[in-house]
């Protein structure tokens, strides 16, 4: 499960992932019949399809047909609903943060390596701290350079630094410990490289291939600016190039695999040390994920800067698909073997959400109450419920389930 829903919270959660359309079944014995797949009703204790505002003191359950079978609710009542919400799509989105300079303006790192010496080595660092609820102790990625040069290069020192942070060390011994990736932008204008060609990329690894041979790349030593325009493609230096069309560059590649990167997104720059300005962009690697920046030891100055803020968002396909797969299968008694190598043989239900669907989420809460038998004569307790429908967005699901609860 995500960091965000590891638990109920003691709510007792039944979850239902829908089609977009809602039932046109009138009766609930028509559609235990007629049914397909994935359709959503909500239907009176008469049995009656109900498609318009539920009042107090009716009954109702919400029923699914999955696997040729119903999936319902026990019978609920209006009057027990305390709390009801309806959250509509909104959009996950990735942190994005910088340290100097964005990608365009004037800021910079601010190294300054004029005392740096044999005898006098400096040391330059970068950490940045996860601050995502649900994933402590939180960790740590850095990385660190030192210098004993007042000559030394900047991009050479910030490469070393950038190589650190993007390195996957697994100190818990369960899964890479990364939650960013870093990039290095530089401010000198960048220049076409003239080729009616692509450039494929595989994340991870530090050859890249034209698919022709490149007409104004740059020579061994010179720098690519890959996966952007302008100043804002990450930069790397060319190590070597074994054939025409092959370049390995300094550190591997950290964006998307692409086997046919526009050459637009692929230009040469020329970074000049002494007068070129520095920058990282951090990106977080999921959206469930942020973060603070800590430069250390660089230049109190140095800014950092907020690009894109991070939002969960609400209602993506991979969440609710997850919602399903796991909590919702727990809540319907079939958890016991989510987790078993052979889980195929016990028939696990079909899933009815789409990773690349959008779906607005309607919450259900409900305090039915309940007389214990050995209880005193007016000893009641309620038990809070929860019921969450999952609908497409845009659906005659979506729609009628705002009318029949008054969302």
């Amino acid at each position: 499960m995500g960091r965000y829903s590891k638990n109920l919270s003691g709510v007792s959660q039944k979850t239902i992932v829908g089609t977009a359309t809602y039932t046109d079944d009138t009766t609930y014995n028509a559609f235990i019949t007629n049914a397909p797949s994935g359709e959503v009703g909500v239907f009176l204790e008469s049995g009656a399809v109900r498609t318009t505002a539920l009042t107090a003191g009716l009954k109702f359950f919400i029923a699914q047909k999955r696997d040729g079978f119903v999936n319902k609710t026990p019978l609920l009542e209006f009057n027990d609903i305390f709390r009801k919400l309806r959250t509509a799509y909104q959009a996950p989105q990735r942190q994005v943060s910088f340290v100097g300079f964005v990608g365009t303006g004037t800021l910079d790192l601010g190294f300054n390596f004029a005392a740096a010496s044999a005898t006098n080595t400096q040391t330059y660092s970068l950490s940045l701290r996860e601050t995502t609820p649900g994933n402590q102790p939180f960790p740590v990625q850095d990385g660190y350079a030192t210098v004993n040069s007042s000559t030394a290069n900047e991009y050479t020192v910030l490469a070393a630094i950038v190589s650190q942070i993007n390195g996957d060390f697994d100190y818990e011994r369960v899964e890479p410990d990364r939650f960013v990736t870093a990039e290095i932008l530089q401010s000198s204008t960048t220049t076409a490289i003239t080729v009616a060609a692509s450039l494929a990329v595989v994340q991870g690894s530090t050859t890249v291939t034209f698919n022709a041979a490149p007409t104004g790349a740059p020579a061994v030593g010179g720098y690519l600016a890959i996966g952007g325009t302008g100043q804002t493609g990450a930069v790397y230096r060319v190590v070597s190039i074994p054939t025409t069309t092959e370049y390995v560059l300094d550190r591997p590649y950290t964006g998307a695999s692409n086997a046919a990167l526009a050459i637009a997104n692929v230009l040469t720059a020329p970074f000049v040390s002494g007068t070129s300005l520095l920058g990282v962009r951090f990106t977080a690697i999921d959206v469930e994920s942020h973060f603070k920046v800590v430069p250390q030891a660089l230049n109190t100055l140095d800014p950092v800067t907020l690009g894109t803020a991070w939002r969960l968002g609400s209602g993506s396909g991979a969440s609710v698909l997850e919602l399903e797969s796991t909590q919702g299968s727990l809540f319907d008694g079939v958890g016991s073997t989510q987790n078993a190598a052979f889980k195929a043989d016990y028939g696990q239900p079909t899933l009815i959400a789409s990773a690349a669907g959008t779906y607005d989420l309607i919450f259900l809460d409900l305090a039915p109450s309940t007389t214990p038998g050995a209880g005193l004569p007016n000893y009641q307790q309620k038990q809070i419920q929860r019921v969450m429908v999952a609908a497409p967005n845009g659906g005659t699901l979506n729609s009628t389930l705002v009318t029949v609860f008054g969302l």
